[in-house]
């Protein structure tokens, strides 16, 4: 019974140990490294796996088909009487055996540690421009891999342009080795466009995209390019351009809307939008040459603000208290002209505009008080009234009026 038993014993041990070796593809006796804790090959035929050789010389002479990045090697004597064992990294090369620490101190910089989950095992470092990588069997070894920004081969030509849209896209030719992280096509009215300029970003995951641009100026040239952007940069495509539809944006002095643009919004201005072209237009001629600002009943109206954006508010403020009769407000609230019907008596500061830019201006009155939409707010028998004069360069005067005056009025609209 006792004799069956040892039987068993031999055999479970002579299946495990053939079981190993066909598992790892290793040949050759196997023993147990006495500090590393890893099976140990006495041959020089084994593939990868952890070797144990007599010298250096021995170590070196491993043929090249039977390395593997990261494999280890004992050699029982150094040159000096003491047992080492190296590891291949970066490379399988003799030039790239390095001594392997298992006691967490490293020999050179860049050494790091990794748990093989009973204790940590120090990776010498790899040669600049490397990445460590997991093996199949959890250990990190060193490869080398070229990394770059994507590479993006083609910027798609613009169709699909109208006023404010146009569609783009772009083809990714390679993401670098890094996963990509945004795409889509950046453009501006200047030569290559980056992605600090107006940009979309598509969620779509193929090489190919198309993508569509929004909020565009009319009639204006845009260069557009696609871009990707992984971990270490952004690539972009090349450089196409276009003309969006429509007519170019207007200018002060232009004809447009009606009437003639006599201010352009700016930034901090109400009614400014990043982007876009907006502000404000007067009537090529005077609606009257004289006047009154209300219809001859002292009512407070409330149309009190002055600033830039509140004269349509002041006129219908106006119109409400005033109802019917002929005065500055109610003239220009029932204008239809050049196919607008949204004209209004602008406010203090709007009028101001309007006289700063007089010389681009046509028939403006010189010399002449005009009415604004804006009360007086602590008299409602008194308005604002803006001067004009061509040779004046100053903001010109503005003073309050009785009510009653009759004073010239010209009517404004926004766009």
């Amino acid at each position: 019974m006792r004799g069956n038993a040892i039987c068993v014993i031999l055999l479970f041990c002579m299946f495990s140990i053939i079981s190993y070796s066909q598992e790892t593809r290793l040949s050759g006796t196997l023993k147990m490294h006495p500090w590393v804790n890893l099976p140990v090959i006495d041959s020089n035929e084994a593939l990868g796996g952890h070797h144990q050789v007599a010298t250096i010389e021995e170590m070196n002479a491993i043929p090249v088909e039977r390395r593997q990045q990261g494999m280890l090697c004992t050699v029982l004597d150094d040159g000096f009487g003491k047992q080492k064992t190296y590891q291949l990294t970066g490379g399988i090369e003799n030039k790239n055996w390095v001594v392997f620490t298992s006691d967490g101190t490293g020999t050179n910089v860049g050494d790091m540690r990794y748990w093989d989950g009973s204790k940590w095992i120090i990776i010498p470092a790899g040669e600049a421009g490397q990445f460590l990588k997991l093996s199949s069997s959890k250990i990190p070894i060193w490869f080398d891999l070229n990394v770059t920004i994507p590479v993006v081969s083609a910027t798609a030509i613009i169709t699909e342009i109208t006023e404010n849209t146009a569609k783009s896209g772009g083809i990714i030719e390679s993401n670098g080795a890094l996963a990509i992280t945004a795409r889509g096509i950046c453009w501006g009215k200047e030569e290559e466009p980056t992605i600090k300029n107006r940009k979309t970003e598509e969620s779509i995951e193929t090489t190919e995209f198309p993508s569509t641009m929004t909020d565009l100026l009319p009639g204006t040239l845009y260069y557009v390019r696609a871009y990707a952007t992984n971990s270490l940069g952004t690539g972009y495509g090349p450089q196409v351009n276009f003309i969006s539809g429509g007519s170019a944006a207007p200018i002060i002095g232009d004809s447009y809307g009606g009437g003639i643009v006599f201010y352009v919004f700016q930034s901090g201005d109400p009614g400014y939008i990043n982007g876009e072209t907006h502000g404000l237009i007067t009537a090529p001629e005077d609606q009257s040459s004289g006047i009154q600002w209300n219809n001859g009943s002292y009512e407070t109206t409330g149309a009190t603000e002055t600033a830039l954006g509140s004269g349509k508010l002041n006129t219908e403020k106006i119109i409400e208290t005033q109802q019917t009769g002929n005065y500055a407000a109610r003239l220009c609230y029932d204008l239809v002209l050049n196919g607008y019907d949204d004209w209004y008596l602008p406010s203090k500061d709007e009028l101001e505009k309007l006289h700063l830019n007089r010389t681009k201006i046509s028939n403006l009155c010189n010399g002449c008080y005009y009415w604004s939409s804006s009360e007086q707010s602590d008299d409602n028998t008194q308005g604002w009234a803006q001067f004009t004069y061509y040779y004046r360069t100053s903001s010109g005067f503005q003073s309050i009026y009785d009510k009653v005056s009759e004073l010239p009025v010209r009517a404004i609209r926004s766009f």
